[in-house]
């Protein structure tokens, strides 16, 4: 990921400095014309605008560790580290110690060839409105952007809730196309089509107003259908059909009985009749799932 953002700002003509901890990494950005720094301490003072990619916290306190706080002194910081909140708290508050004049984290809701394209959404948090308007124009270049506030950790807590629906339709797309490898309609570029045809339109055209009315339920705490919807009680029945289904073909339950044990057990806590939106409430008693 830090090499796209890196090379979109090449990209664009900026003077673009970059360091990374395996050097032979950075010099595909050189070949486009960046500046290669010979330590992070470098590619720090080089800009008064630096951003920060690495894959856990404790690389980012690991590089730091490496770099005198002078070359820091007044520059805002962009953070895009992979953490749980509280790790990017503790980031931010490091950040401070090495006198960065603001620290910002950075969350990319996308995979790395769609950063810089117009619909790619990338939400910031951290420091202040006015420091992140100043910085706006350069961030703009990766997509668009949206500021959180001023608390640090936003993003972070945004971007684990865009990766748990990342994750699960991810689990359900495979467990679709293992259904479909092992059917008698498969066919060679069969998987192609059925992502095109079905996959596709679904996403497109059920799930901005279905994933809406969810939404709407959830944030009034109203889950029973009105009869537009499907029952909870409904819903384990069909998974159960299907679940069979899959295990007759030869494939794990795993991925969808996870669902069918959190469906049961909302029906068992009286929501037979509500929506899937109700599961929010029993997700929020792990306690109860792990009986």
């Amino acid at each position: 990921m830090g090499s796209a953002i890196a090379q979109v700002f090449v990209d664009k003509g900026w003077k673009t400095t970059v360091w990374n901890r395996t050097a032979a990494k950075a010099q595909p950005l050189a070949d486009g014309g960046a500046v290669i720094a010979r330590s992070a301490q470098e590619c720090i003072a080089a800009s008064h605008l630096v951003i920060t990619c690495v894959l856990a916290p404790t690389a980012f306190r690991d590089i730091m560790g490496s770099v005198d706080a002078q070359a820091c002194s007044g520059r805002v910081l962009v953070d895009f580290t992979s953490g749980r909140p509280k790790d990017i708290s503790q980031c931010a508050e490091l950040a401070k110690k090495m006198s960065f004049g603001t620290y910002f984290r950075g969350s990319v809701t996308t995979t790395p060839q769609h950063v810089g394209l117009p619909e790619t959404r990338l939400f910031y948090s951290g420091g202040d409105g006015r420091t992140f308007q100043s910085v706006l124009s350069a961030l703009d270049h990766l997509g668009r952007s949206t500021y959180l506030g001023t608390d640090a950790a936003s993003a972070s807590q945004l971007e684990e809730a865009v990766a748990s629906c990342f994750y699960g339709f991810c689990a359900g797309f495979m467990h679709s196309m293992a259904m479909l490898k092992t059917s008698q309609i498969y066919a060679p570029g069969g998987a192609e089509r059925y992502v095109s045809e079905a996959v596709a339109p679904m996403c497109t055209g059920l799930f901005p107003s279905f994933g809406a009315e969810l939404a709407k339920q959830v944030d009034s705490g109203d889950y029973q259908t009105k009869g537009g919807g499907v029952r909870v009680d409904t819903l384990v029945h069909g998974l159960e059909n299907l679940i069979q289904s899959s295990t007759d073909q030869g494939l794990s339950p795993i991925l969808l009985g996870s669902i069918l044990k959190v469906l049961r057990v909302r029906v068992e806590q009286g929501g037979a009749a509500e929506e899937i939106s109700g599961l929010v409430e029993t997700l929020l008693d792990p306690n109860r799932l792990s009986e």
